[in-house]
């Protein structure tokens, strides 16, 4: 869930005229405060809007790195829906590959757990896969691209796991 509540106080003004302003946000992971220094005519409403929307942002990320991190599961999503995890998900994927091939086989390796498992379906993995790449592949042509690229990815990863010592 984002953030819940927020407010925010202000302090007496210092010698140079500023103010000191305490916020005060309620998230589900407890809370989260902040303070900084501020012009008297600062738009203390605006700042606040925008750490706000910061918190929410920094909420959605820990919930997808908790869910990729973790064993295959039901998605048990709180902060985001399927479709924004699904696009946080490619594109990380996308950065992943780029920089970080361990990583990539590690988020190939959950993306065809989850499927095998029956927590994902391949439909839903494709759809957001066109949605993410601006493509639409149809289901022959997404298969041909899980059997070249998802299943080996998966399968160098889960080798890894499988070697039980260096």
């Amino acid at each position: 869930m984002p953030v819940t509540s927020s407010s925010y106080t202000v302090g007496n003004a210092l010698p140079d005229g500023r103010v000191q302003v305490y916020e005060t946000h309620s998230t589900p992971k407890g809370p989260y405060t902040a303070s900084y220094l501020a012009e008297v005519t600062d738009d203390k409403d605006a700042i606040l809007a925008a750490r706000v929307a910061g918190i929410n942002e920094t909420l959605k990320a820990w919930e997808f790195s908790e869910v990729i991190m973790s064993a295959p599961a039901v998605l048990n999503l709180v902060e985001q829906t399927g479709a924004q995890l699904a696009a946080r998900f490619w594109e990380r994927a996308k950065e992943a590959f780029k920089t970080d091939k361990f990583a990539y086989g590690r988020l190939m390796w959950w993306l065809y757990e989850m499927v095998s498992a029956g927590y994902l379906t391949s439909a839903q993995v494709r759809t957001s896969y066109n949605t993410a790449f601006g493509k639409s592949l149809d289901t022959t042509a997404w298969n041909s691209l899980v059997t070249s690229r998802i299943v080996p990815a998966h399968d160098r990863y889960a080798a890894i796991l499988a070697e039980s010592e260096i």
